[in-house]
């Protein structure tokens, strides 16, 4: 057979030209696997619509009012490791370079995170702190969103919170900062969390603390009240209760008075920002718990088999208690329960009048003036007794 002209079409069976256009199956390119959403990338772009539905609903109503404040968060975030597995943050604000840097402790009270000592920027607890000098730690623990829990976990309460996240915590801070020992400050239920560690694991790794609106007895139970026991004891420990959902939609139409008596120093940005950024939900656990303490008129475990106001006869570590007369949830009797716990030659306690309220102690606008820097002074007489290991060492 004569070859092929040149000038004659190409077989179907010889290879194209490269002049020549591909098929359409070879321009086909290889799929992109999709990428996959994480739970937290929703987590962040659900609380990103829902702040914006936020101040899209306060700015249409109130155009030249500012919205709400946020609190700074902590430069520094490390986690400790529970002896049950669960994994909670400490958020740390590093002393000056010039300081002393003794470790002080925030505990929070319950229903709220460790932002309710921060909420007022520069004006802060968190920041009036650092100015003097200490090593500021914002406690989290179990119940607290940055939590992790571990496979298998269930439901809590006040007593796993003691036995369990505040003796890791103290560790976790005495090895970051290098002190033997370190200073407290708890508000409400981190008042609470002090006395029941103070009874369970004792003082030796407190310096001095001090307790802010933190009930020690509790007045009996009323007819609302036993309603409320009877409910708080159908509630299984591990359900939650959506207190922060529901605040967040609240905080739009909520003004300076939205808390009642609990914070009649709040201003209305600071009202709307604890609304919207500091509220935590409440498990069914803490509920039945603090329904106990109710029920046996003080602070005590989930059996009622154990005090933890008793105990305090024995602290030999110097305690503050601040009671407030304009304190809706924690009346000054209830709060000088536990300065009547307390040796004589430890205790100091410390009364305000009825303009303070349980919120005005950390959110207040007088605070910054009137509060913290008795506070702090009073504190500051202390750190000696937090010292480095090295010089315990030495001596």
């Amino acid at each position: 057979m004569p070859p092929q002209s040149r000038f004659e079409p190409q077989s179907r069976f010889e290879p194209q030209s490269r002049f020549e256009p591909q098929s359409r199956a070879s321009e086909a390119l290889p799929a992109r696997p999709l990428r996959r959403i994480t739970l937290r990338q929703r987590r962040d772009w659900g609380r990103a619509v829902s702040e914006a539905v936020m101040k899209a609903a306060w700015y249409s109503r109130n155009p030249r009012e500012r919205f709400a404040l946020r609190a700074v968060r902590a430069p520094e975030r490390r986690f400790y490791t529970a002896r049950d597995g669960w994994e909670c943050p400490i958020y740390r604000v590093p002393p000056r370079h010039d300081a002393k840097g003794t470790p002080l402790l925030l505990a929070h009270d319950l229903g709220l995170s460790p932002d309710s000592f921060s909420i007022l920027g520069e004006d802060s607890l968190v920041q009036a702190a650092h100015r003097a000098g200490f090593d500021v730690y914002l406690l989290a623990h179990r119940g607290d969103r940055g939590a992790r829990a571990p496979n298998g976990a269930r439901g809590y309460d006040f007593d796993d919170i003691v036995q369990y996240d505040i003796p890791a915590a103290i560790d976790r801070i005495r090895s970051i900062s290098g002190h033997e020992r370190l200073l407290w400050v708890g508000h409400g239920m981190g008042g609470q969390l002090l006395y029941a560690y103070l009874s369970t694991f004792g003082d030796a790794l407190l310096g001095a603390a001090v307790s802010l609106c933190a009930a020690a007895a509790f007045p009996p139970l009323g007819r609302r009240a036993r309603l409320a026991q009877w409910t708080a004891k159908g509630l299984p420990s591990a359900a939650r209760l959506p207190t922060r959902a529901a605040h967040r939609i609240l905080a739009p139409l909520a003004g300076a008075a939205a808390w009642g008596r609990m914070g009649e120093d709040l201003s209305g940005e600071v009202t709307r920002g604890m609304m919207a950024y500091t509220v935590e939900d409440l498990s069914g656990g803490m509920l039945r718990q603090a329904i106990r303490w109710r029920i046996a008129g003080e602070l005590c475990d989930r059996d009622d088999r154990r005090s933890y106001i008793t105990p305090l006869c024995g602290v030999t570590a110097p305690m503050l208690i601040v009671g407030a007369e304009g304190d809706q949830i924690c009346s000054t009797a209830a709060a000088q329960a536990a300065v009547n716990a307390l040796p004589i030659r430890n205790r100091r306690w410390m009364c305000l009048d009825e303009r303070w309220g349980h919120l005005d102690v950390v959110a207040g606008r007088r605070a910054a003036r009137e509060l913290y820097p008795r506070l702090l002074t009073w504190l500051a007489a202390y750190q000696d007794r937090c010292a480095f290991f090295d010089d315990i060492a030495v001596a």
